[in-house]
């Protein structure tokens, strides 16, 4: 837009709207302070690179343990089963043994 005047924030703002929006949201900071989500993204890798990395590595934790947790659950009931069919497979023996040893 012809003559509109392109704003200058310092390192302290920008960190304060990036604090801000975690607090009140990104949408809401955003239209507070007239910032598109492009200039918001830029700052937020510019000033929270390490946040940003720990977010990214908790949210692969997250997946890795539900994909460990629903493998457990698979062998869980696997082991289960072969305990059923041991338990199963021992009564009939001894069924069996006791009609050749009265």
């Amino acid at each position: 837009m012809p003559g509109r005047l392109r704003r200058k924030f310092t390192d302290d703002e920008k960190r304060a709207i990036i604090d801000g929006a975690a607090q009140k949201g990104v949408n809401a900071i955003l239209r507070e302070h007239g910032l598109s989500y492009s200039v918001y993204s830029r700052w937020k890798e510019k000033f929270q690179p390490e946040v940003m990395k720990e977010q990214h590595a908790q949210f692969r934790l997250q997946q890795q343990v539900r994909v460990l947790t629903a493998e457990n659950e698979r062998l869980k009931k696997i082991i289960a089963n072969q305990a059923l069919e041991i338990q199963i497979k021992t009564e009939k023996l001894v069924e069996q043994a006791s009609r050749f040893h009265p």
